[in-house]
């Protein structure tokens, strides 16, 4: 498994199987049911609270 960064978990010290089973856990917190929900609306997020840009 390899993360968007390049690095895979287990450079990072965590264990792959870590990684696996807090995923779950993570998705329920946040309200969501699939991985890529979170980044979602975190880039939904991020456009709102940005000022317009004037041209």
């Amino acid at each position: 498994m390899t993360w968007p960064t390049g690095r895979s978990p287990r450079s990072s010290g965590i264990a792959e199987k870590t990684v696996k089973n807090q995923v779950p856990r993570l998705l329920a917190e946040a309200g969501v049911e699939r991985r890529l929900q979170p980044a979602v609306l975190a880039a939904h997020a991020d456009t709102e609270h940005r000022p317009e840009r004037s041209h």
